[in-house]
């Protein structure tokens, strides 16, 4: 494996892991989107990167044929390689934004008396009383973005939100986490590459 490619792979790995920090810390559904782009764009970097930094040694393109075989067949690898083609060659979006809502909801099936509610400008004001004494319980649920099925145009193929990686269930596939899983897989596998340096 080259120098120069295991440098620059690293190099789209720190702005992956600084797109996933941009991901958690997004407040608006436009800044995610953006910073979700930039995760894909960055994690498919580092194979392509990594493909030509094998060339010329043979070690090399069979751990290259065998990482490839990898991204191929695990469902979270295999869905962050063909959301980037969707998101780059498509126009078709790869995320989708869930609305938020406000849940207002009486103690064991008991009425709510709501005497005032506002929203106005994403802000929330409630007055309500209990009904026979128990006091309801009120769920606001923000705006989230979350993963769809995607097509990639280039071959015509759709893939779901992986719900597996690496054999194990994925408890939690928000795009947060689905993105922190692929980083600290491609982190272990910039640290195999590493070991190849020729």
């Amino acid at each position: 494996m080259k120098k120069a490619a295991i440098e620059k792979a690293n190099s789209r790995l720190a702005k992956a892991r600084e797109s996933v920090t941009a991901i958690g810390s997004a407040t608006t559904y436009p800044s995610f989107q953006s910073a979700w782009t930039d995760f894909l764009l960055a994690a498919n970097a580092i194979y392509s990167i990594l493909e030509r930094g094998a060339k010329g040694n043979q070690s090399s393109i069979n751990w290259f044929g065998r990482a490839k075989g990898t991204r191929r067949k695990d469902p979270l690898l295999q869905y962050i390689h063909h959301a980037r083609n969707a998101d780059e060659h498509g126009i078709a979006p790869v995320t989708e934004l869930v609305p938020g809502s406000v849940s207002i909801k009486g103690v064991g099936g008991n009425a709510v008396h709501i005497e005032n509610l506002v929203i106005n400008d994403g802000n929330f004001r409630a007055e309500v009383k209990p009904v026979n004494g128990s006091l309801p319980s009120i769920t606001l649920q923000r705006p989230t973005a979350k993963l769809i099925s995607v097509t990639d145009d280039r071959f015509g193929d759709t893939f779901d939100p992986p719900t597996h990686h690496l054999g194990t269930p994925i408890l939690e596939n928000s795009p947060l986490a689905v993105a922190e899983l692929a980083i600290a897989y491609l982190a272990t596998m910039m640290l195999d590459a590493e070991q190849l340096l020729t």
